[in-house]
């Protein structure tokens, strides 16, 4: 009886350690899977960020070009004709103006 009772926990052992194996073997698994997807994500970041970037850098250089272009302030909200007062402010509207034709005139061609 003892004897049968010493097998009996000796199997149960045998199973709880062979489940234990299993279940290391499956976090450990699942641990590689999540730190190669980790990897990847930090990578699509990098090249997200690089991109966030170029497109900052080429919104910056056509904001100089369209207040080159277009008669804008530096203030970037006003135009020239907005701050030339009274006296000015008709020339400076026209010339405004002028630039606007001139520019989309280029634009089209």
């Amino acid at each position: 009886m003892l004897e049968g009772e010493i097998e009996a926990i000796q199997k149960k052992m045998k199973r709880l350690l062979r489940e234990k194996d299993d279940d290391a073997e499956f976090f450990s698994s699942k641990i590689r899977q999540l730190k190669r997807q980790l990897k990847d994500a930090n990578l699509e970041k990098g090249e997200l960020t690089e991109q966030v970037e170029r497109l900052e850098n080429q919104k910056q250089r056509q904001e100089r070009f369209y207040k080159d272009k277009m008669g804008m302030t530096i203030d970037g909200k006003s135009t020239f004709g907005q701050t030339a007062g009274t006296n000015g402010e008709l020339c400076s509207e026209v010339n405004i103006i002028a630039r606007r034709i001139e520019f989309l005139e280029e634009q089209s061609d």
